[in-house]
């Protein structure tokens, strides 16, 4: 037996240590510390699949709420909106109508103007005006010297020696004849020069005017002038734009020798892709800006629509008529059209200056004032363009008091 309050000793005759007893053990041992590494991993994997900026369930709302507030929301102090210039307005609708912003090259209205060449080769004796001169139609402008004109005027001129020499011939033979002096054969053979000498004037005198040679130069021949040089005049009334030649200078029929042109209506080309064709239509109108002339817009209208789409571009030609009466524009300058077509009418909607809109992961989005110094991030859907507004259609609502300027100081504000 057993002292009192000594601690009995178990002898291994008491208790048989079998494999099986011994394998409880180990498990009974080994239970608490898979429940504690099974309890962490959970917690683990939990964590994870909650989003950023969430709360774990039993967290206070609270917390929440401002986790996920506060990305969307910034605060700024009123002198940092002052220097920054921050400024909101209440949205309010207003008539909308679509517009179409393309880019395009002015040039000279092709219905006024002309590319004035030699029809002969030879040399240029004479210049009678110079570039910028203003114009009449029949003008005189280069006198060119040729020895083609000169064979060709030769040839006239005997012609016409020769027919004077046979018709006086037509007449003493028709003399002859009342008097019974001349034979029959005579007379026809007379008449038979005389109308081939006609005949050679005429060839000749053609001649003349395709060298462009006009009806008064043909008449100063017939008068007994001499003439071995040709005048170039404008065909039409204008402004000499251009003049490429000098006096003396060797010219072929394919020489341009002037142009002119009216410069007080031009033309602006235009590219429109074939989705936005539907949108244009002859005798919209236009506004025509220019970067060099920020202060002031061109009235044009759609003078015409491309039948065909460019095989490369996949885009048509549009042309505008432009007035410059103010000989302002310039062929060559590049310049944007805001086309507005008659077909599509005015219709209210929500809209934002430009001014207003960021763009934030790379989606359009506007601030909206909701305190005093705080203001919140809108993302927004937008729609079609009408000069400097942009129609809303969801993410801010009327009435809202949306930043129009300093946006892009919030936007800093709020990434930083």
């Amino acid at each position: 037996m057993p002292r009192p309050h000594e601690p009995a000793i178990l002898q291994t005759s008491d208790v048989t240590d079998t494999p099986d007893s011994a394998r409880r053990r180990v498990s009974a041992g080994r239970a608490p510390l898979v429940i504690a590494v099974a309890v962490f991993g959970l917690g683990l994997v939990v964590g994870r699949a909650l989003p950023r900026g969430a709360a774990p369930a039993g967290a206070p709302a609270a917390a929440a709420a401002g986790e996920q507030a506060g990305p969307r929301r910034v605060r700024m102090a009123a002198q940092l909106r002052e220097r920054a210039g921050v400024r909101s307005v209440a949205l309010r609708r207003r008539p909308l109508a679509p517009a179409l912003d393309l880019v395009g090259a002015v040039e000279f209205d092709g219905d006024r103007f002309a590319e004035v060449g030699s029809r002969i080769g030879g040399r240029v004796a004479r210049v009678l005006v110079r570039t910028g001169a203003v114009v009449r139609a029949g003008d005189p402008l280069v006198e060119i010297e040729s020895t083609e004109v000169g064979e060709v005027v030769a040839a006239y001129i005997a012609a016409r020696a020769s027919a004077a020499a046979a018709q006086s011939e037509s007449t003493r033979l028709a003399t002859l004849a009342r008097q019974q002096l001349t034979t029959a054969r005579e007379v026809e053979q007379n008449r038979a020069a005389l109308a081939g000498f006609e005949a050679a004037i005429q060839r000749a005198s053609q001649q003349l005017r395709a060298m462009g040679l006009g009806p008064a130069d043909v008449r100063a021949l017939s008068a007994g002038g001499r003439l071995h040089r040709v005048t170039l005049r404008a065909p039409i009334a204008g402004k000499v734009v251009e003049r490429p030649v000098v006096l003396g200078q060797v010219v072929e029929p394919t020489t341009t020798v002037l142009r002119i042109a009216d410069p007080a209506r031009l033309w602006v080309q235009l590219q429109v892709f074939d989705r936005d064709l539907p949108r244009v239509q002859l005798n919209d109108a236009a506004e025509i800006t220019s970067e060099a002339y920020a202060d002031r817009t061109f009235r044009g209208v759609v003078g015409h629509v491309g039948a065909s789409l460019d095989a490369h571009t996949r885009t048509a030609r549009v042309r505008i008529e432009v007035d410059n009466a103010g000989e302002v524009l310039r062929p060559g300058q590049f310049v944007t059209a805001r086309l507005r077509s008659a077909a599509a009418g005015a219709r209210s909607a929500l809209t934002l200056p430009g001014t207003a809109i960021v763009q934030v992961e790379g989606r359009p989005a506007a601030f909206v004032a909701v305190g005093a110094d705080e203001f919140e991030l809108r993302y927004l859907e937008l729609g079609v363009t009408d000069g400097p507004e942009v129609e809303v259609r969801r993410g801010v609502d009327e009435g809202e008091p949306v930043v129009v300027a300093g946006a892009f100081a919030l936007k800093s504000e709020l990434q930083r």
